[in-house]
């Protein structure tokens, strides 16, 4: 009876130090999921303000565009140039980003 009780306790020592072990191990993972998830959430709330910063840059950009290309279709003295150049390059930074958008959803 003594021999069985003596292997029974080394047994019962062997898996209470593996349940130890296993918990140890399962702490750390736990941790470490934590840190991923805050993480990952901080990533996505930075995308959608960078994503709503995008947006409002569109909408002063197609503004600017749309009021350069009203002043260079007055033809008249103030639509000089210049203006008409400004107008045509913010005609072509919107068709830019408008091909960037195409190209990204493709």
């Amino acid at each position: 009876m003594f021999v069985w009780k003596k292997k029974y306790d080394a047994v019962t020592r062997e898996m209470g130090r593996q349940i130890v072990e296993r918990d140890d191990t399962l702490m750390v993972r736990e941790a470490t999921i934590g840190r991923l998830q805050r993480t990952s959430e901080d990533m996505l709330a930075r995308n959608l303000e960078l994503q709503a910063r995008v947006i409002a840059s569109d909408a002063k950009l197609e503004a600017a565009m749309a009021s350069l290309a009203q002043i260079a279709a007055q033809e008249t003295a103030t639509a000089n140039a210049t203006v008409k150049r400004m107008a045509r390059l913010a005609r072509e930074g919107i068709g830019a980003r408008n091909a960037r958008d195409q190209q990204a959803a493709a």
